[in-house]
This record gives structure tokens, C-alpha cells and sequence, in this order.
């Protein structure tokens, strides 16, 4: 299932916990708070509701909402919980749909940097990747590929 929010903006700050279900409970990790949004950030996702989010074909959001998390109810286990911070830079495209800038992704994990604006070919979907010209700002969506994937303290900041 994907979820699609409007306000992505072409440079941002994605803080997102995801806590993936564990199949054990006795190996459960503790939780790790991130702390508050800065108070020019967009709350995508603060626990108490879905009302930024669409679901697949613009319908409301399906997640299952329940202390302060919000659950995508895929299939599997995976024994994990983590916090991200996502840096993207979009890709710049000039008025004729020729590529300009590559985009770029930093990646904080639990507050460690594991990848350091790294360029981006273009959609990952597809193999090679190769850009299209597309508009600057794009909804944010979050996958859950089959397994069941929880989120919280999710927002949006432009940079």
C-alpha cells in the first residue's frame, strides 16, 4: 500500500521512526524519541491521526492508528525498530524537461550518517533508472512491501 501526502517539498528534512514489528518480544529494542519537530516544520504524522495522508487511488489513509503509531499491515517479521533522517535534494530540470541536477539523499540512521549525498539516477523502480521531467514538489509515499511496517514522529521541513 502506498500513502501520499501534497506537501512535499523540494528540499526536506524527513525525520521518520519506523518500528517494524518484532517477532519476539523478549528482542524488542527500546524506543528512541527524536525529540520535537522544529517549529517550522509540517507534522505529517505526529500519533494522533491520519488527515495529511491519502491512500492508493485517493482514498483515506487504511493504517491502523494506535498509541501514538500509525501501523501499514503488510505481512512477515522483521525484528527492528529505527530512526531516520532523510535529507533530499530534488532533481532540477530546465524548461525544456532536459536533467540539470541529479537528486541527492543523505541518510541519518539513529543519528549515524550512512549515506552522504548520494546521487540519485532516477526513479528505482525501474532498471536502468533514468529521469523524466516532472514537477518540482511531489507527494511523499511511504511503502510497506508486504511486511508490517509502523511510523511515528513523521514531518516535513523545506530547507
Amino acid at each position: 500500500m502506498n500513502l501520499k501526502t501534497a506537501a512535499l517539498k523540494s528540499l526536506v528534512v524527513l525525520p521518520i521512526t519506523a518500528l517494524a514489528l518484532a517477532s519476539r518480544a523478549e528482542e524488542e529494542p527500546r524506543v528512541i524519541d527524536p525529540g520535537p519537530p522544529p517549529a517550522d516544520a509540517i507534522v505529517l504524522f505526529g500519533g494522533a491521526g491520519l488527515a495529511q495522508w491519502r491512500g492508493e487511488g485517493g482514498g483515506n489513509a487504511a493504517w491502523e492508528v494506535k498509541d501514538g503509531v500509525a501501523t501499514v499491515n503488510g505481512t512477515g517479521n522483521i525484528a527492528t525498530r529505527q530512526s531516520y533522517e532523510v535529507i533530499f535534494h530534488a532533481p532540477r530540470f530546465d524548461e525544456h524537461g532536459a536533467l540539470l541536477k541529479a537528486g541527492t539523499l543523505t541518510v541519518l540512521h539513529h543519528g549515524v550518517l550512512v549515506q552522504d549525498h548520494v546521487q540519485i539516477k532516477g526513479p528505482t523502480a525501474r532498471q536502468p533508472a533514468k529521469y523524466e521531467p516532472h514537477p518540482l514538489k511531489q507527494p511523499l509515499v511511504l511503502q510497506d512491501h508486504g511486511n508490517p511496517i509502523r511510523f511515528r514522529n513523521i514531518w516535513i521541513r523545506e530547507l
